[in-house]
């Protein structure tokens, strides 16, 4: 009976240990998978972020472009608008000064052809005196 007593408790002590082998074997197993799930998701999540941000780089970059393009398009804009204006500028001066120089000019021949005219009265007039 002892000896029967014996084999059953190092039986049901060996079944026990058995047992908390198992339980301990899940819980490492389930730590690990948990583990690994968790660095899964911090993976993802790390990678979400570095995404997002290499996005927000490129779309900064893009609108620096951009803007960079549209200031060089505006100030060809203005320049292009500036030299027109300055050309137009140049050549209604030019347009004064021609105007200006014909009509000196008309003045002078006006004035020859008057003083012609006043010659001839002075010669017709001469010519009566002689008379």
């Amino acid at each position: 009976e002892k000896r029967r007593r014996g084999e059953e408790e190092k039986r049901r002590r060996g079944e026990e240990e058995k047992r908390r082998r198992g339980e301990e074997e899940k819980r490492k197993r389930r730590r690990g998978e948990e583990e690994k799930r968790r660095r899964g998701e911090e993976e993802k999540r790390r990678r979400g972020e570095e995404e997002k941000r290499r996005r927000g780089e490129e779309e900064k970059r893009r609108r620096g472009e951009e803007e960079k393009r549209r200031r060089g398009e505006e100030e060809k804009r203005r320049r292009g608008e500036e030299e027109r204006r300055e050309k137009s500028e140049r050549r209604e001066k030019r347009s004064e000064g021609r105007e200006k120089r014909e009509e000196r000019r008309g003045k002078r021949e006006e004035e020859k052809r008057e003083e012609k005219r006043e010659e001839k009265r002075e010669e017709k007039r001469e010519e009566k005196r002689e008379e």
